[in-house]
């Protein structure tokens, strides 16, 4: 995946972030197709649940009861 941040422009804007993120196409982050375009900035329609785990790392959670363990 190719980093948004190095496509973006200094200083770091909202503007900026939105023109890096519509010319990225065909990302795929683990399993998961993100698509930006220049009317549609939410990226990803699925929702994904994550966990915060030591050391700040996220987790993602398959089933709810991994969130006990």
């Amino acid at each position: 995946m190719k980093s948004l941040l190095k496509d973006m422009e200094n200083p770091l804007t909202r503007k900026g972030f939105t023109r890096a993120a519509v010319s990225q196409t065909g990302t795929e982050l683990g399993g998961i197709k993100i698509t930006f375009n220049p009317d549609n900035h939410q990226g990803v329609d699925a929702v994904v649940f994550t966990q915060v785990v030591p050391g700040g790392f996220t987790k993602p959670i398959t089933n709810l009861t991994d969130l006990y363990n």
